[in-house]
């Protein structure tokens, strides 16, 4: 296996003399944003020793470093485009390490950092999703890497499988490769999807009779059967955030939250209701089927305790018992494991629409004109960032702590335009 080369931002193990031969040496990586002002670490002997360890990981990537990664979102992406990935300091907002993704450019090669994969024909078509958006689940930022999929030609049929694209521009085929005879029916491998936190990619396996719902790991390629599956259900095997379950997810329900510790989800559907249910038997398992835990192919069909809100927008966890909603003034609310049966109990002789309003726990920007939009919450669940507009126009990102105890302040440097979207801050 050849050893990946390691950018020089993430060699920064002397001071800044040294920094200085090493790069008049070798030559700055074009992946590596180091000039002053645009977010080069501090040569401190605390960040010399986590990027002495970064680079001691084979196949690590600086995208999988502490910070806020962003996309650029080329509107209409027929999955054919490439586009952007840049990491931003979440410090003081300067870019830290940045690649392109184009599919139409790759090679097809093996891969230098997995011990499995095999390099696809010249030519074969590759597609990558959207890369914002709801379901912007194609990441691997720790090894750099988007999962795709890719389309050969075996024996004049057209077989879908899937691989990952590196940020050096590498397409490895991770797939399984086939011989088909004349006349037989080929296995396709669709809709692939990255879960980066169990380092594995999930996909459906067809083949020609039977879908199945399959698992791959990522570091040496052994695949899990999660067993057979509907077509609608197939389509819908994903992963959600903040769960380290895969899902069976036809619900519907735009925000799904796991709450105290995973044993239990708040769904949110941007109105003033929300809705909680126990995983009960399914907690912590390798497989969760919402549609088994509703009963119904919708969250809203069999419905689970609900409570009403007095402000509405989408929901996000700070951690097991407090909910960000997205509303203009960034509300707050915390609940407890009882907070929605107590709530029902107290209600069940009143409709769902004439019940009292709970109020927010605290808000964290003040009323006013600008509008506010696009909070993202810190790993450590401390404070966020927001996208705020003046009345007359111009925008740009704010920070706050979760407490409430300080005023927004503008947090510069992060990109303010629209076909740019935070997808993660890790």
């Amino acid at each position: 296996m050849t050893p990946r080369t390691i950018p020089p931002l993430i060699r920064v193990l002397a001071p800044a003399i040294t920094l200085a031969l090493l790069l008049s040496a070798c030559g700055g990586s074009p992946g590596d944003v180091s000039e002053a002002g645009e977010g080069t670490p501090s040569e401190t002997e605390e960040t010399s020793e986590e990027n002495e360890t970064a680079a001691e990981v084979p196949g690590r990537s600086s995208f999988g470093d502490p910070g806020i990664l962003i996309a650029e979102c080329a509107g209409g992406n027929d999955g054919t485009l490439g586009f952007n990935l840049t990491l931003f300091s979440d410090e003081d907002g300067g870019a830290l390490h940045e690649a392109a993704f184009e599919p139409r450019l790759a090679s097809h090669a093996e891969s230098d950092f997995l011990s499995h994969g095999r390099a696809a024909q010249e030519g074969a078509d590759i597609s990558l999703a959207e890369p914002c958006g709801d379901d912007n689940k194609m990441y691997f930022p720790e090894r750099g890497m988007v999962v795709g999929s890719i389309t050969e030609n075996v024996n004049g049929n057209n077989v879908t499988g899937f691989g990952v694209l590196h940020e050096n521009g590498t397409f490895t085929t991770l797939s399984p490769d086939q011989e088909v005879s004349d006349f037989a029916t080929p296995i396709n491998y669709l809709h692939p999807i990255a879960d980066s936190s169990g380092d594995r990619i999930l996909f459906v396996q067809d083949d020609g009779e039977n879908k199945t719902a399959q698992a791959m790991d990522l570091e040496n390629g052994e695949i899990t059967d999660f067993g057979p599956c509907d077509p609608t259900q197939c389509t819908r095997f994903t992963v959600r955030t903040g769960l380290d379950s895969a899902v069976f997810d036809e619900t519907g329900v735009r925000d799904i939250v796991p709450v105290l510790d995973g044993s239990a989800l708040i769904g949110g559907t941007n109105t003033r209701v929300v809705e909680f249910y126990d995983l009960g038997d399914q907690t912590g398992a390798d497989l969760i089927d919402l549609m088994e835990l509703t009963g119904r192919n919708d969250l809203l069909g069999e419905r689970g305790p609900q409570v009403n809100l007095e402000t509405e927008g989408r929901i996000q966890a700070i951690d097991d018992n407090t909910l960000l909603i997205a509303d203009n003034v960034m509300s707050v609310w915390e609940f407890t494991a009882d907070t929605f049966q107590d709530y029902e109990a107290e209600n069940e002789d009143t409709l769902q629409y004439s019940r009292e309003a709970l109020p927010v726990t605290r808000t964290l920007v003040p009323e006013g004109p600008r509008e506010n939009s696009d909070p993202h919450v810190s790993p450590d669940g401390t404070r966020i960032i927001f996208r705020s507009e003046a009345e007359a126009g111009g925008s740009t990102w704010y920070q706050v702590p979760v407490d409430g105890s300080s005023e927004p302040e503008e947090f510069p440097g992060l990109p303010i335009e629209r076909f740019q979207e935070i997808i993660a801050w890790q």
